[in-house]
This record gives structure tokens, C-alpha cells and sequence, in this order.
């Protein structure tokens, strides 16, 4: 569709330093190419729920067309989980 700019969301959980320059490298050409980027940056210390809840309301904007979410993800969450949006696998 004309007149669309591509939005992506990009999710990033805790501090690994080697997620931390890829997502910036792919934030970099994703921009480059004319994608609105979103960043958003959490620390390893947030909760599977409030994960869920973010991808949950991104799921829910417009202005969104894809969401990435760098892995690998802190112990404790289910990485099949989240990359579902928690819908338990279905896409």
C-alpha cells in the first residue's frame, strides 16, 4: 500500500552486549531503508507478563508491522511463549 511508512518494533531483554550491537545494527539499516523503528529496551529483570504485555500492545498499534524480538531471551523465560505473543503457538 502506498503512503505506509513500515513500522518495526524492536525488543530487547537484559544486557548482553552482543544483542545489544545487533539490534543496534539492524535498528541502523532498518532506518536506512526508510523503516520507523521503535526500541525498546528492558532489563533482564522484567517479567514474562510484562513481556507479553508489551508484545500484546504493539500486537494492538497500527502503526506497527513487525516485531522483533532478540534472542536469546534471560533464563526463566519460554522463548516458544513469547515469540508466539503468548497465544501458546498459534500464530
Amino acid at each position: 500500500e502506498r503512503g505506509v511508512t513500515p513500522g518495526l518494533a524492536v525488543v530487547l531483554v537484559g544486557d548482553r552486549p552482543d544483542s545489544a550491537v545487533y539490534v543496534r545494527n539492524k535498528t541502523v539499516a532498518a532506518k536506512e531503508v526508510g523503516i520507523s523503528i521503535l526500541d525498546y529496551s528492558f532489563p533482564a529483570t522484567l517479567s514474562e507478563a510484562e513481556l507479553l504485555k508489551c508484545i500484546e500492545e504493539l500486537n494492538g498499534n497500527s502503526a506497527i508491522h513487525g516485531i522483533l524480538v532478540q534472542l536469546p531471551l534471560p533464563a526463566g523465560f519460554d522463548e516458544r511463549t513469547v515469540l508466539a505473543g503468548g497465544r501458546g503457538g498459534e500464530e
